[in-house]
C-alpha cells in the first residue's frame, strides 16, 4: 500500500507544478495584454491629437489664402471705383471699363456697375447673358425689398 501512496503523490506534485506554471504564464500574459492595450490606447490618443493639430493648421492656412485672395479682389474693385468715370460716363464707357477689369482679373466672372439708386448701369460677364441678367434681377429685388 505504501508504494501506491507514494506513486499517487508524485503525479499530484507534478500536476500542481504544471498548474502553477500555467497560472503564472497566464497571469503574466494577461498583465502584458492589459499593459499593451493601455499603451496602445494612449498612443492612439496622442496620434489623434497630432492629426487634429495638423488639420487645424492646414485649415488655417487655407483660410488665410482665401482671405488674402478676397482682399486683393476687393482692393482691385475699390481701385476701379476710384478711377471710374461714373458721374460723367455713358453706359458704353462703363461697360468698356468693366471689360478691361474683367480682362485683367480671371477671378471675376460677372461685373455689374450699379448707380446709387440701385439700378444697373453697365454689365459685363464671361458667362451667358441670361446668367448675368438673373444676378442683376436678384440684386434689384434685394435692393427694392431693403428700401421698401
Amino acid at each position: 500500500m505504501m508504494e501506491q501512496v507514494e506513486t499517487n503523490s508524485a503525479p499530484n506534485s507534478k500536476s500542481l507544478t504544471a498548474t502553477l506554471a500555467i497560472a503564472f504564464v497566464a497571469l503574466s500574459l494577461v498583465g502584458l495584454l492589459v499593459a499593451g492595450s493601455l499603451e496602445l490606447y494612449a498612443y492612439f490618443l496622442a496620434q489623434q491629437q497630432v492629426v487634429s493639430g495638423e488639420q487645424r493648421l492646414i485649415a488655417q492656412q487655407a483660410a488665410n489664402e482665401v482671405q488674402s485672395f478676397v482682399q486683393e479682389r476687393f482692393g482691385e474693385l475699390e481701385t476701379a471705383v476710384k478711377i471710374s468715370r461714373s458721374g460723367r460716363a455713358s453706359a458704353a464707357d462703363l461697360e468698356q471699363d468693366l471689360e478691361k477689369l474683367l480682362g485683367l482679373e480671371p477671378a471675376f466672372r460677372d461685373l455689374v456697375w450699379f448707380e446709387a439708386e440701385g439700378q444697373a448701369a453697365a454689365h459685363v460677364s464671361r458667362l451667358a447673358q441670361t446668367v448675368g441678367s438673373e444676378a442683376i434681377k436678384r440684386f434689384n429685388l434685394s435692393i427694392t425689398a431693403k428700401y421698401s
